[in-house]
């Protein structure tokens, strides 16, 4: 027998063959994508790709990984290369389109969507995915219907109701929107973005102690999100507990220096401090970033008033009424 063991190390290792390394990485890269260990499974899929580049699943998989390690931009290119290799691969397309959501590339994704949207006429995620873009454009109607067609495809889609009560929230309809987060909160108590809503619906309704409440309760579920973060400094704001919503603002920005609504809320701050200078250069720099932040024209018109500057309030107050 000991004869025959070189022999058969030979085969063993003559049976290695490159699709059975690349597949072994890819195996590999999986593994470590389920176990969040994004740097192991991009260098794994990076590997496969290195014996096979024309492996699209390897591609897709590492755009994956990159989007979960927050790179949208990078995850993009490896979607197109999977997309290039292999023409007709929709996981890949819908994980590009959520990848163009993140970057707010919202008609592009359209464009894609309503592509799979032929192919796939019976897919929940298809109309998942469109809704969500749909509200980013703040096509509220149509995006209402994309979500009511989810729920006829999948009833029991968790996350729709939440985005239903949203949608309700963000056209005007705070009775129904709380009515909607109400019932959702006793039965999805875990639904941090539910819990967040609330607040906005409540704070729209005038009611401060119930919207400080709901707040609370998102961040007890999710304590480092920023935007609950930035959302408990709004309503602290409301309630003049101004050394409590700088906290919390500040704190937000830390975790994501780009969203403009919490620089729009330190300058409400300024504003509400009396410093109405600070408080315009804050709200010009929400202007200059382009993205779209409710009120923003308003607030810096009441800066402006509060500057001596009343030509300039008078131009930003008629921006607003016309955003």
């Amino acid at each position: 027998m000991k004869r025959l063991l070189p022999l058969l190390l030979t085969l063993l290792v003559a049976c290695d063959t490159p699709t059975i390394k690349r597949d072994r990485f890819f195996l590999l890269g999986n593994q470590a994508l389920g176990n969040k260990e994004y740097s192991q499974a991009e260098r794994y899929f990076t590997q496969a790709l290195e014996i096979d580049p024309s492996f699209a699943r390897a591609f897709n998989n590492r755009g994956v990984v990159k989007m979960q390690d927050e790179r949208p931009f990078e995850a993009i290119l490896d979607y197109n290369q999977a997309l290039l290799i292999q023409p007709v691969y929709w996981d890949a397309q819908l994980n590009r389109i959520q990848a163009l959501e993140a970057t707010h590339q919202y008609e592009r994704g359209l464009n894609e969507i309503a592509e799979m949207e032929l192919s796939f006429p019976d897919s929940a995620k298809v109309f998942v995915m469109k809704g969500l873009l749909l509200t980013k454009t703040m096509d509220y109607m149509a995006a209402t219907s994309a979500f009511e067609q989810v729920l006829r495809l999948d009833q029991n889609h968790p996350d729709v109701p939440v985005n239903l009560a949203t949608l309700a929230y963000l056209k005007g309809n705070h009775r129904e929107a709380i009515e909607r987060l109400l019932a959702l909160t006793g039965t999805q108590s875990d639904k941090p973005e539910a819990w967040n809503t609330l607040n906005q619906a409540y704070l729209a309704n005038g009611d401060l102690g119930k919207a400080l409440d709901a707040i609370q309760t998102a961040i007890k579920l999710e304590p480092a999100d920023p935007y609950y973060l930035n959302n408990r400094g709004f309503t602290y704001l409301m309630m003049d507990s101004l050394n409590l919503a700088l906290s919390d603002i500040n704190q937000s920005i830390v975790r994501d220096p780009e969203n403009q609504w919490a620089y729009r809320n330190k300058g409400i701050y300024f504003l509400k401090k009396g410093e109405p200078q600070q408080a315009i250069t804050y709200f010009l720099g929400v202007i200059e970033s382009g993205q779209y932040v409710e009120n923003i024209y308003q607030y810096l018109a009441d800066a402006y008033k509060a500057n001596g500057q009343p030509d300039l309030a008078d131009a930003s107050y008629a921006k607003h009424t016309g955003q």
